[in-house]
């Protein structure tokens, strides 16, 4: 139905401060044929050096603006967020994700600037979509089964995998889908 081409490079909100990354998110407004059910299916690719989570909290920030900006448009439409954030399941990111305010004592924000920014964009966009959750929730029930291994954060991963990236030195869980929990074809089965 339509295609909406979110570019991180125009965020503007501190001009004295290099955002501009060369990422971008792409979202896609469906319906399927039988149902006309519609959805906004959005992905990204957030910026990848862990030394700059702030960057990615505020293309997240921004996204989320933009996200909203769609939706307000297509009325009542659900969405899903997918995508390599390249942040940890407990990361400030995530909480916008999840509609929740930064966690300025977090081991993320290494620097005075790294929390400047995270103000400014909660305090500027806050969380525009209160709804979402991830998929990984879907999988907590096998996750008890065999069970993850004892990582300080695990309270905090809410079902998380123990990694979605693998490569020959780092197992990490970076990918993450979430969705609108008003969205209700997402099931276990």
């Amino acid at each position: 139905m339509g295609v909406h081409e979110i570019e991180f490079n125009r965020m503007l909100d501190l001009p004295e401060y290099d955002l501009k990354r060369g990422t971008v998110a792409l979202a896609l407004h469906l319906r399927q044929l039988g149902t006309k059910q519609e959805l906004l299916c959005v992905n990204t690719h957030l910026f990848w050096d862990h030394k700059f989570n702030n960057i990615k909290y505020a293309q997240i920030s921004y996204l989320l603006k933009e996200i909203s900006s769609i939706l307000s448009k297509l009325h009542s439409v659900p969405a899903i967020i997918c995508g390599d954030l390249n942040v940890w399941p407990d990361s400030n990111v995530l909480r916008l994700l999840y509609g929740l305010e930064p966690n300025y004592s977090y081991p993320d924000i290494v620097t005075e600037e790294h929390k400047k920014v995270l103000k400014h964009f909660w305090e500027t966009y806050g969380a525009p979509l209160k709804n979402m959750r991830s998929s990984y929730e879907i999988y907590q029930d096998a996750l008890k089964e065999k069970p993850i291994s004892n990582k300080p954060y695990e309270e905090t991963m809410k079902g998380h995998p123990e990694y979605t990236c693998l490569t020959l030195d780092k197992y990490e869980t970076l990918d993450y889908i979430l969705y609108d929990k008003e969205l209700y074809c997402i099931s276990k089965g």
